[in-house]
């Protein structure tokens, strides 16, 4: 069974296989993280302790195939925010400005709470808290479903959209830092908190997620720069084109599905993988 080294080139096999996993979940509230480790711990077991760093580099990288997808979905939105810092629209210089309150906050969040979650290790103990964190995260989406149902105000949009607003969807990302909760389901759930639509919600939730995707890439290039550039290959590549192409699909899947059936679907299915991991975790071999 092939392993993955800390210092080795990610095969086409490999490549092929996270890029697909990345497309399809990132865009989904189901914690795509959570699913490109369980898919790297199935497909190759004997993973030695060593490549747990690598496998963290080339997840990072294949960001960018989803960062490409959303900044093409939403090309109209950067636009706007360019104008806006040109001085040529107030619309998409306020957006800018939620967006980087929202980062801002999230950043400072992130400095309080990862000390805390530094001695999270890729063993059992975190996939237990992965299972929770699944478990959790669909119980969140029922209740917010409920919420949504008995709470009487009028919904508010990304131009209305307070600062302060802005600001505790951002430190809300910060969740994601556990293990199989999910940023975007996270912000989402955040912003529909606030009063956003859940169309209004996931659309900034994508555009802060873009940004801040971008700046973990960006981040953990410079901070591991000759490791990175060892897991740059063709094959490399071809994940990163992979999570593109399938992450297209996704995003365009997701709007199609919560038309009709809303975030129900991925809480069923949060709920149902956290208790298959919890009881496969659990249970002696």
């Amino acid at each position: 069974m092939p392993t993955l080294q800390a210092d080795s080139v990610v095969s086409y096999r490999q490549a092929l296989t996270l890029g697909s996993v990345q497309g399809v979940t990132e865009f989904l509230p189901v914690s795509s993280s959570c699913h490109m480790l369980l898919a790297n711990r199935l497909l190759f077991p004997n993973i030695p302790s060593d490549g747990a760093s690598a496998i963290v580099r080339y997840i990072i990288w294949i960001n960018l195939g989803t960062i490409l997808v959303l900044l093409g979905y939403y090309r109209k939105d950067w636009l706007r925010i360019g104008r806006g810092l040109a001085g040529r629209d107030t619309d998409g210089l306020n957006l800018c400005i939620k967006l980087l309150c929202s980062l801002l906050a999230s950043c400072v969040a992130v400095c309080i709470v990862k000390p805390l979650t530094s001695w999270l290790t890729i063993d059992q103990t975190s996939y237990t808290i992965m299972g929770c964190g699944l478990l959790l995260g669909g119980i969140a989406i029922f209740l917010m479903e409920r919420f949504q149902k008995y709470a009487i105000r009028r919904p508010i949009t990304l131009d209305t959209l307070a600062r302060r607003q802005a600001i505790f969807i951002g430190l809300c990302q910060a969740f994601a830092l556990c293990p199989g909760v999910s940023r975007s389901l996270s912000t989402i759930l955040a912003g529909i908190f606030v009063g956003l639509t859940l169309s209004e919600a996931i659309h900034f939730s994508f555009l802060l997620g873009c940004i801040t995707a971008s700046a973990q890439v960006a981040v953990s290039t410079l901070s591991h720069f000759q490791q990175s550039l060892e897991l740059l290959s063709l094959s490399a590549l071809c994940g990163v084109l992979t999570a593109f192409v399938v992450g297209s699909c996704t995003i365009r899947f997701l709007f199609r599905l919560l038309q009709t059936k809303g975030l129900i679907p991925f809480g069923y299915y949060r709920i149902a993988l956290g208790c298959l991991l919890l009881f496969m975790i659990n249970t002696p071999a």
